[in-house]
């Protein structure tokens, strides 16, 4: 799932160019005419400018079927809803500034750059900019509509709607849309349909009554609860420094397999080097599954915890929870951790009480970035032990 800018790669296909989910700007104060942000959650909230939340709630009725929380999810992984690269929204929506324009940092051949904060290139917008603002300079990729939150959102609404074949009518069609809207690029639907997930689901209130206990479920294991507890402020800090690391390759380490020169591992002795996701570019370095748990707890709470996974289990700053009762911020573990040895840590970003599905945020394996992925799909892990920070 490779999804950061780390140097800028060309996705094939008709439209676009990741830039990615690491990037932190000012957002300005919003004008736009607001939506009432029906249904988004507290990460939506938290991490999504007003005008962008406007613009993805507005633009989704123009496909039937669409949910606005997919564009909210597009919008993230392709600019960081209009943050890329040192750029922001200003009060209409627009992308500024715009020298340099926002952009794809590499072109994409002879069809050239992807722009603004949906990514459109130009030969695409020729196609959907008239129809979505219609009398404006459609040429202009600089600093026509293309570059406006607003105006982007209402073309991607339609490109995904023309990839689905006139409707998203379920869970095919959505994939099929957003896979083509991507240029068929490995893990783009997986990660926007997790961030769309975060997004939409709100979180649960506390039941005013404790509800009967379930059954255990067919391994054995802890009964699950009916409903989700409530996401703590704790285990949202967890869950959105992490967030911070999205798109960072995986490296243990290992140069048989190919992995890059080791920058950062959870592994001691690796060095803790946090100051240099500070004080350099981070999308140039690596990091591993306890890599990425002890970062986010650095980001999150100061915490200079430079474990193998090993370590969460005996530190007190966290305690066991069951499986069946899992929250945002959750560690869960799989066997233990050194080279070579079968073992495996990851963050937990949603949790499904009914299903028992839980979408986590991880370092998998070579080959991987830093990215959401459904819990039961990363390889041969089974989570076996959940803990939660307690501070």
């Amino acid at each position: 799932m490779k999804r950061w800018l780390i140097a800028g790669f060309v996705i094939p296909g008709p439209m676009l160019l990741f830039v990615g989910l690491m990037f932190v700007g000012h957002v300005a104060g919003q004008a736009m005419p607001s939506m009432p942000a029906a249904g988004a959650s507290v990460e939506a909230a938290a991490e999504i400018p007003p005008v962008a939340l406007a613009a993805y709630q507005t633009a989704a009725p123009l496909c039937p079927g669409l949910s606005w929380a997919v564009l909210a999810g597009i919008g993230k992984v392709e600019t960081g809803h209009g943050t890329a690269n040192g750029h922001h929204l200003d009060d209409s929506g627009q992308a500024v500034p715009t020298t340099p324009p926002l952009r794809s940092n590499v072109s994409n051949g002879a069809l050239g750059y992807a722009y603004g904060p949906m990514q459109f290139l130009a030969s695409t917008w020729a196609a959907y900019g008239p129809k979505v603002a219609p009398g404006l300079d459609n040429g202009d990729m600089v600093e026509g509509p293309v570059q406006n939150i607003g105006y982007a959102a209402r073309a991607a609404a339609l490109l995904l709607c023309a990839n689905a074949g006139g409707s998203i009518a379920d869970d095919v069609s959505l994939a099929k849309a957003i896979d083509a809207y991507s240029g068929s690029t490995d893990g783009y639907v997986d990660d926007v349909t997790a961030l769309a997930a975060l997004y939409a689901a709100g979180p649960e209130s506390p039941a005013a009554t404790s509800p009967p206990p379930s059954p255990p479920d067919s391994a054995g294991s802890a009964p699950m609860a009916s409903t989700p507890p409530p996401a703590s402020a704790s285990g949202l800090r967890i869950v959105y420094a992490a967030i911070k690391l999205v798109g960072v390759p995986y490296a243990n380490g290992n140069p048989a397999k190919g992995d890059p020169g080791i920058q950062y591992s959870g592994h001691p002795p690796g060095p803790w080097i946090v100051g240099y996701f500070v004080a350099h570019d981070a999308r140039y370095a690596t990091i591993d599954c306890s890599g990425l748990v002890n970062v986010a707890m650095k980001l999150a709470f100061d915490l200079d915890l430079n474990y193998c996974s090993d370590g969460y289990r005996t530190d007190p700053h966290f305690r066991p929870v069951p499986m069946g009762a899992l929250a945002p911020g959750d560690l869960v573990l799989h066997g233990h951790c050194g080279l070579g040895v079968p073992g495996h840590i990851a963050i937990v970003a949603a949790y499904d009480p009914l299903t028992g599905m839980a979408t986590i945020i991880d370092a998998a394996r070579h080959g991987t970035v830093v990215g959401f992925r459904p819990a039961q799909n990363v390889g041969t892990w089974s989570f076996t032990t959940a803990l939660r920070y307690t501070g």
